[in-house]
């Protein structure tokens, strides 16, 4: 945190306790050192799909991918909405299973999407990959309808072990991992990779999403 923001902080800070009781004020300043220290202890990287510029670095969609799929040692979940021509991706994730990372996996599905999906991309990843991995997906009958057109399950990301999370625009294909162009975030440490997994606990727990077996 920049000095003069720090500075701000602290008079705000005491302008605020003129009547507060010393258990009160030491009850502040924990709260204020604790969001400090998470805020000191995430880091945050652009992530990139797409043509090369000079002025920022950024991680390749498909690096920060497989990094966190590698790096994952409890619980790996990974959400898309396509899923095709991504071996090394399908690779990845068989190897996580393989070394004992609980791995759940949340798609589009033939049946949930009401007829847009016309293939299944979970069998994309390969026989082997899915008998090591839990599917969901999000049921016809929990979606919101207009005009008669079912949501989309159109959420993109993937969190390992609760400390990292990559939110993106691609999809889990070929064409979104190495040729489009796909913007997104690698975030490390922090609250947010825990909120989202409760937010697929939540939405697992609600009956939002549900286990499936693809159509073969």
């Amino acid at each position: 945190m920049p000095a003069a923001a720090f500075a701000a902080g602290v008079d705000e800070l005491l302008a605020a306790s003129v009547d507060a009781t010393p258990r009160e004020l030491a009850a502040a300043l924990r709260s204020a050192a604790a969001v400090h220290a998470s805020g000191r202890d995430r880091t945050v990287e652009v992530v990139w799909t797409g043509p090369p510029t000079p002025r920022l670095p950024v991680r390749l969609t498909a690096q920060a991918l497989k990094q966190l799929i590698e790096g994952a040692h409890d619980r790996l979940i990974v959400a898309s909405f396509a899923v095709y021509d991504i071996e090394d991706v399908a690779l990845a994730l068989y190897n996580a299973a393989d070394r004992g990372v609980q791995v759940e996996l949340i798609l589009e599905s033939v049946t949930g999407s009401g007829g847009k999906m016309t293939f299944e991309g979970a069998t994309q990843l390969g026989r082997q990959t899915l008998e090591r991995c839990q599917l969901f997906t999000w049921p016809l009958s929990r979606r919101p309808t207009v005009h008669g057109s079912a949501a989309s399950l159109h959420a993109k990301f993937a969190v390992a072990d609760r400390t990292c999370l990559l939110t993106t625009s691609a999809n889990l294909t070929g064409h979104a991992l190495g040729l489009n162009m796909e913007l997104g975030v690698l975030i490390t440490g922090g609250e947010a990779p825990r909120e989202v997994v409760r937010l697929v606990d939540d939405l697992i727990a609600q009956g939002d999403l549900v286990g499936y077996t693809p159509v073969a």
